[in-house]
């Protein structure tokens, strides 16, 4: 019945060049409520198809018929916000990251980059110039093999060193120790505005940094290798997983383990759903999604390659549906984890997917074929592919409002 999506959003005025055989088809839809249409297409997953209506509607304007594009369709059905600020800020992403990719600068550093984070940038009202300023707009945190962390200002090349080695119960010889510059071996570590958590190598104990006290607290431990951890935004509330089958919630209040999941294979992504209290993991074989106030597993889906996954993310434009994952199968995938179907995939990567940032309108993703790629995540087509890593891309982040930086084993990170 895709079609008659295009019926619905025609009728009851068609604009000139319409097909006739869609009308026909759209005469069963003109009694559906247009919210509840729209509701059940995202939740059926046929929303691509809405897009696909709005580049017809893009086609008819550029055949002169400007007054008739999207947004008036939209005024009709009931759906001015979506009909102004999607059908813009869609075109407007996906214009801005087609342009050609150019590196604008390169950073070298003694170890693999593990991870990239951006600090939220804060902005200052100037009086004087009478506009809005961001004061850190180029700081990007730096996550190596080991510690310590490097947070670096891609403006003007400047690095600082955030040491994570002090831990609340140490002695003077210690603590002197790590002013020297001693480092920790971590296998897996997570950043936020006011905490880092990370894996110790030898110990497997999950420590958070508060970098408003600089003080380390030792959360627990998991049994085996820890190979993923992450953390919400708000760094409230922390997963992590790893050779030991279990999936361990932290509660980074109380600095406690909130619940833990024994889901009977190894672990090698994670997730933490944005507000509402869901994790995911993904395993050797399995998709899993779990409640984290009542300690049961909502939803287990297995992707028809069965292959490992190794990136799981919430969708953050309709997180409590939607999460991409992807692995070892080469590909990233678009799944309602309410229903188990998978809505979108995402083609064009030859080796093993690392991580992948969703946006509103965008998919970012890189790859042991030592690509980045960027997807309409809408559509599925890949509009660009950045090449200038020599071996495996680890990780990547967005850098407001238009760079973007991936990080990889061959101990550098490239600005696009």
């Amino acid at each position: 019945q895709k079609p008659r999506i295009w019926a619905e959003m025609a009728s009851p005025r068609e604009p000139e060049g319409g097909d006739v055989k869609i009308r026909e088809i759209g005469k069963g839809w003109n009694g559906l409520d247009s919210g509840s249409f729209y509701s059940i297409m995202v939740y059926i997953g046929h929303l691509p198809d809405v897009l696909r209506c709005m580049r017809t509607c893009k086609n008819w304007s550029k055949n002169g018929q400007k007054p008739r594009i999207w947004a008036e369709m939209c005024d009709r059905l009931g759906w001015p916000p979506l009909g102004r600020t999607w059908f813009l800020q869609k075109f407007r992403d996906i214009k801005l990251f087609s342009r050609p990719g150019v590196i604008e600068n390169t950073f070298e550093v003694g170890q693999p980059v593990m991870k990239l984070y951006c600090p939220t940038q804060i902005q200052l009202y100037s009086w004087r110039y009478g506009r809005k300023t961001a004061v850190n707009r180029n700081l990007i945190t730096v996550a190596q093999t080991s510690s310590p962390l490097q947070v670096w200002d891609v403006g003007t090349k400047w690095c600082r060193t955030q040491h994570c080695t002090e831990t609340e119960n140490e002695d003077e010889d210690a603590k002197t120790e790590a002013k020297r510059g001693t480092t920790i071996p971590w296998t897996a570590v997570a950043i936020s505005d006011s905490k880092v958590l990370f894996a110790e190598s030898k110990t497997c104990n999950i420590v958070a940094r508060d970098l408003s006290r600089s003080k380390n607290y030792t959360l627990g431990r998991h049994a085996s290798t820890v190979t993923c951890l992450e953390m919400n935004s708000a760094g409230t509330l922390a997963v992590s997983g790893g050779y030991d089958k279990a999936v361990r919630v932290w509660d980074l209040k109380q600095l406690t383990q909130k619940c833990k999941f024994d889901v009977g294979s190894r672990m090698w992504a994670v997730g933490v759903h944005p507000d509402a209290p869901r994790v995911a993991a993904g395993t050797d074989d399995a998709i899993y999604v779990m409640n984290t106030e009542n300690g049961k597993i909502l939803t287990k889906i297995f992707p028809p390659k069965n292959e490992t996954i190794m990136t799981v993310k919430f969708d953050p434009a309709q997180p409590d549906s939607f999460l991409f994952a992807g692995g070892y199968d080469k590909e990233l995938r678009l799944w309602n984890y309410i229903t188990g179907q998978c809505v979108q995939v995402f083609k064009g990567h030859t080796g093993v997917v690392f991580d992948c940032l969703p946006m509103a309108n965008v998919l970012i993703s890189c790859s042991r074929d030592k690509t980045t790629r960027i997807y309409d995540r809408h559509t599925g087509e890949c509009v660009q592919e950045l090449k200038g890593h020599d071996m495996d891309v680890k990780c990547c982040t967005y850098l407001k409002p238009d760079r973007i930086v991936t990080g990889g084993f061959d101990l550098k990170f490239n600005i696009w």
